[in-house]
């Protein structure tokens, strides 16, 4: 690696990509090998791809689109490294010539070619949106740490702490969002087989009569009127009626997260009124939303006459 930069190389990157604490802005190659090397993994998986018709490399983690990673070279030499965030309107094409056909990767990918969602801006996808399985407790993992890179503060959870949890975490987790009475989680699978998103509904333990809907979550490439945030809402919502004794359902949104508190507006949820601190960041807030008409008047409760 330290050949291929040059001594000044810098890597400058979105806060929202690194862990908390890591430094947006590194200059030098040695501290820039060094950081490499704990990340070849997801950087082994990259892939060479036209992106609105530059030449980059593409993280896209289960086929979903996370980050691109620019390049700049002189005399031979790495200058600059770049890390932003995959977007919406981002257009995706195949490098020309195609390279010659790689080992098959993790996720199923040849190594070199872009994955079938990231080819072209998403357009209309079908969706399975189920329950999730018992044994898929890898695939949770994947979503919910690709999850805390794309939105860090949208969650409770820092990424550097998920990455710690030892895989008996993660197969509890998944056995309990798949099996029991009151807690279930949903995803929903495009047409490759790739998880899109998630969401999840539960009761609150600390709020009585309440739950809430938690691990709301659709990858970048997925997102929009055609994407399945909604209707992974309402397999949320549905559960909760059918399955959470409880007369009030809720979800807590960071203040200044207008984008989702947008989307939650949009499909019936209410402003309550009422914020709470972020856990992570007490000097942030959450905006707590309710869904109107959880309990219809003289509707009983799951297990009721």
């Amino acid at each position: 690696m330290l050949q291929l930069l040059a001594p000044d190389c810098v890597r400058d990157a979105e806060a929202a990509l690194l862990p908390p604490g890591a430094r947006t802005t590194v200059v030098g190659a040695l501290d820039i090998a060094t950081e490499t090397a704990h990340h070849r993994d997801r950087i082994q998986a990259a892939c060479r791809i036209v992106v609105n018709g530059e030449p980059m490399y593409l993280i896209a983690p289960g086929g979903h689109p996370l980050a691109t990673i620019g390049i700049s070279t002189a005399e031979g030499k790495v200058t600059r490294i770049l890390l932003r965030s995959a977007r919406a309107d981002d257009h995706f094409a195949r490098t020309a010539p195609s390279p010659a056909p790689g080992p098959v990767t993790a996720q199923g990918h040849r190594a070199g070619n872009p994955p079938p969602t990231a080819l072209g801006r998403m357009r209309t996808m079908k969706y399975v949106v189920r329950r999730i399985r018992a044994e898929e407790w890898r695939e949770l993992r994947a979503v919910r740490l690709e999850s805390l890179l794309d939105s860090p503060g949208a969650f409770g959870v820092r990424h550097a702490d998920a990455v710690a949890l030892p895989d008996r975490a993660w197969r509890e987790q998944a056995e309990r969002a798949a099996a029991a009475a009151d807690d279930g989680l949903f995803v929903a699978v495009d047409e490759t087989g790739s998880w899109a998103g998630t969401a999840g509904a539960a009761p609150l333990a600390d709020i009585p009569d309440t739950a809430h809907v938690y691990a709301v979550y659709v990858a970048p490439a997925h997102r929009g009127p055609d994407g399945p945030a909604r209707a992974l809402m309402e397999a949320a919502v549905d559960f909760a009626r059918e399955h959470i004794d409880r007369a009030r359902l809720t979800l807590g949104v960071r203040e200044d997260n207008h984008r989702a508190l947008a989307f939650y507006r949009r499909i019936g949820f209410h402003d309550l009124g009422t914020v709470v601190p972020y856990p992570l960041d007490p000097s942030k807030f959450l905006r707590i939303l309710g869904c109107p008409d959880f309990r219809a008047a003289g509707a009983a409760p799951p297990g009721g006459p």
